[in-house]
């Protein structure tokens, strides 16, 4: 009897999930801090949002997580 090939490319995997582990990430520009200790965890099949007024570093953030900016810390 042959086996059906598994569609969901996390079957039988043992790991936890984990996709992004950011700690205390902190991005500045000369003397303005842009982001200041940020931190987030995304795990696998979780919906991520970042929301914020404008100004509030959500783009400074992405810049760091695609390697655009590179942050001081975290």
């Amino acid at each position: 009897m042959n086996a059906v090939p598994s569609r969901d490319p996390a079957a039988g995997r043992s790991d936890t999930g984990l996709v992004l582990d950011v700690r205390g990430l902190v991005l500045r520009f000369g003397g303005v801090t842009s982001l200041n200790g940020v931190s987030l965890r995304h795990e696998r099949g979780q919906i991520l949002a970042v929301i914020g007024p404008n100004g509030a570093g959500k783009t400074s953030l992405f810049n760091c997580l695609t390697g655009v900016a590179r942050p001081q810390a975290g």
